[in-house]
């Protein structure tokens, strides 16, 4: 008897395992998006203006081998080892797999919504890093903060990464004092100034 396996999440987790899993699975994906938004390419479009395609259909990121169902996952029974979603549909398995990703939460710091809204931030979106990347395009000297509110976080080098990267921003402005200054539990905060 073939085994389904139910993978919850069509991020880079769940595309991943469910490729990787054989022919003697029977493997489904459900997904609320069609598409698939590789995340780790948004701090490329954030700090060096990269335009290559994030963004690919998620079925053709798939082998033919797995099925894919665009919907939410609305109630989980693991008596009965099934899943219903959003649709109405009942969807049993033998072995679920729950790949749905990590969000943020900006109100864990007073005032950082509004920031990223205003400025943009490389981690939620396609728009936001695009709308980061304007906004340090027009640096021209101050203060770049890059925060941190929590030691758990999506990818644990993204943070060292982005202050690197907006090192490099900082160094390309035209006029003032020019400082990176990175906070973080894990870094206790670092600045790195530019002459």
């Amino acid at each position: 008897m073939t085994e389904r396996v139910l993978v919850l999440g069509g991020g880079s987790g769940g595309t991943i395992v469910a490729n990787s899993l054989g022919s003697a699975f029977e493997t489904t994906v459900v997904s609320p998006s069609p598409d698939h938004l590789f995340q780790p390419g948004l701090l490329y479009v954030a700090f060096k203006g990269e335009r290559s395609r994030l963004v690919r259909e998620e079925r053709r990121l798939l082998k033919r081998r797995v099925h894919f169902l665009q919907d939410s996952a609305a109630r989980v029974d693991l008596r009965e080892k099934g899943v219903e979603t959003a649709g109405g549909q009942r969807l049993a398995y033998d072995q679920l797999v729950v790949a749905t990703g990590i969000g943020t939460d900006p109100s864990q710091i007073p005032g950082l919504a509004q920031v990223g809204e205003e400025v943009g931030n490389y981690h939620s979106s396609l728009e936001h890093a695009r709308q980061l990347w304007q906004t340090l395009s027009g640096f021209s000297g101050g203060t770049i903060a890059l925060g941190q509110a929590t030691p758990i976080c999506k990818c644990p080098p993204r943070p060292s990464k982005a202050s690197c990267s907006s090192t490099s921003c900082s160094e390309r402005a035209t006029s003032g004092t020019r400082a990176v200054s990175c906070s973080s539990p894990a870094t206790r905060g670092r600045t790195r100034r530019s002459r």
